[in-house]
């Protein structure tokens, strides 16, 4: 199985917020387990390094981008996804460059805490808790 994570998720990871992050870090674990194809998008790894690094310190941030490039599939943000997410008119633009990203990478599922925020869905949208029953 394919499955896209939302930065929310994997910041929940990285950051250790409570009490968010013990079903994000169980769902990751799982996926990694099962060997699962894990997707992150660029702009999620540039927000993740970016609030890392405000929110702990620059070893960190570069630390967690060292553990997703390790861990998860890249999925690219360019022009035709932007213009895809700008098309939409979704109210929350950063939701719908997610979501037309993991479109491209042709992603079983996607895994966010703001499933509302996923006005289109082509593709099954979750919440990590969800995801756990989900997938083996």
């Amino acid at each position: 199985m394919k499955i896209f994570f939302d930065t929310n998720v994997v910041l929940d990871v990285t950051l250790g917020r409570a009490p968010f992050y013990i079903n994000a870090e169980k769902l990751v674990l799982k996926c990694i387990k099962a060997k699962h194809t894990k997707v992150l998008s660029s702009l999620s790894v540039a927000n993740i390094h970016y609030t890392a690094k405000k929110a702990l310190n620059l070893e960190a941030a570069n630390k967690g981008v060292n553990q997703i490039l390790e861990h998860f599939e890249i999925s690219t943000v360019n022009s035709d996804i932007v213009r895809q997410a700008h098309l939409a008119k979704w109210k929350d633009f950063e939701d719908a460059i997610q979501y037309f990203s993991a479109l491209e990478a042709g992603v079983d599922l996607i895994v966010t805490r703001d499933v509302k925020g996923y006005e289109e869905q082509k593709v099954k949208v979750v919440k990590p808790e969800d995801a756990l029953r989900l997938i083996n």
